[in-house]
């Protein structure tokens, strides 16, 4: 190899970094921009910081309610004899009989 092919093959390189260098420059510009705006909707829906954190807390015990009541209709067909797959309406009723003595 020549000594000009290599510097041809030098400026390709420098120039595709160089064009990758930009692109991931807009991309960082873009995501400041979309922190900004959602920083600017936070405020405007009035959302503390943490917000997001705590709904989920109160998420998990009804989280813990269904696990168990999963874990109930399973054990009950487990033992069950004939058909291995509950139909829709008994998943329902043994869920609603759950949610019942669970919230009593």
């Amino acid at each position: 190899m020549d000594l000009t092919a290599m510097r041809a093959e030098n400026e390709h390189a420098d120039k595709e970094i160089s064009r990758q260098i930009d692109l991931n420059e807009s991309t960082i510009k873009e995501a400041h921009n979309m922190m900004d705006k959602m920083a600017a909707l936070r405020s405007r829906l009035h959302i503390r910081d943490g917000a997001g954190q705590r709904y989920l807390q109160k998420l998990k015990p009804e989280h813990a309610l269904l696990k168990q009541a999963e874990r109930e209709i399973i054990s009950q067909y487990a033992n069950a004899s004939g058909s291995s797959a509950p139909t829709s309406g008994k998943k329902s009723k043994l869920l609603r009989n759950t949610a019942k003595r669970n919230t009593i």
